[in-house]
C-alpha cells in the first residue's frame, strides 16, 4: 500500500461577490459547483453553510483581505475569495486561493468570458485548487451528467 491515506483538506467557499445584476445567481452557483467538484473528488471536506454562517462570512466580501483569525477558529485550512463584474459584454470572473495557517495567498486567476461559460471556469477554478493544495492534477471539465 501507499502508507497513510492523504489528509482531507478544510476549505471554506463563501459565495462571491457581485458587481452587476446577478439574474442568474452565479455569486451563488459558481462556488456551489465548485463545493461539489471538491467534495466529489474526496480529497476535500468543506465548511457548511452553518459555519460559514457563524463566521459572519456566507459571502465574499469584495476587496478586503481574509480576516484569517476568523477563519483559523472556524477550522478552514483554505479559503477560496472571489468576485465577478462586468467586463464589456462579458463577465470577469476572479478567484483568490488562501492559506489560512500562513495568511498568505496561494494563488489568483482572472477569466474573462460570456455568462453562460460559469460551468467551465468553475470547473477550471476547481482544478486549480486541487492541483495548489493536494500537489496533483484533476480535471473537472466533463460535465456528463
Amino acid at each position: 500500500g501507499r502508507g497513510a491515506p492523504a489528509e482531507v483538506i478544510r476549505i471554506a467557499i463563501p459565495d462571491l461577490a457581485v458587481s452587476f445584476d446577478d439574474t442568474d445567481n452565479l455569486e451563488h452557483l459558481v462556488p456551489d459547483l465548485i463545493v461539489k467538484d471538491l467534495r466529489d473528488s474526496g480529497r476535500f471536506s468543506v465548511l457548511p453553510w452553518s459555519t460559514l454562517a457563524k463566521t459572519g462570512t456566507t459571502s465574499t466580501a469584495a476587496f478586503a483581505p481574509p480576516q484569517f483569525d476568523v477563519w483559523r477558529q472556524a477550522g478552514a485550512q483554505a479559503l477560496l475569495t472571489g468576485r465577478i463584474g462586468p467586463s464589456g459584454e462579458r463577465l470577469k470572473f476572479e478567484f483568490y486561493l488562501w492559506d489560512i495557517e500562513s495568511g498568505k495567498q496561494l494563488a489568483g486567476r482572472q477569466y474573462i468570458a460570456p455568462a453562460d461559460d460559469w460551468r467551465k471556469i468553475g470547473h477550471a477554478m476547481s482544478g486549480d485548487i486541487y492541483e495548489r493544495l493536494t500537489g496533483r492534477t484533476r480535471d473537472f471539465g466533463t460535465d456528463k451528467n
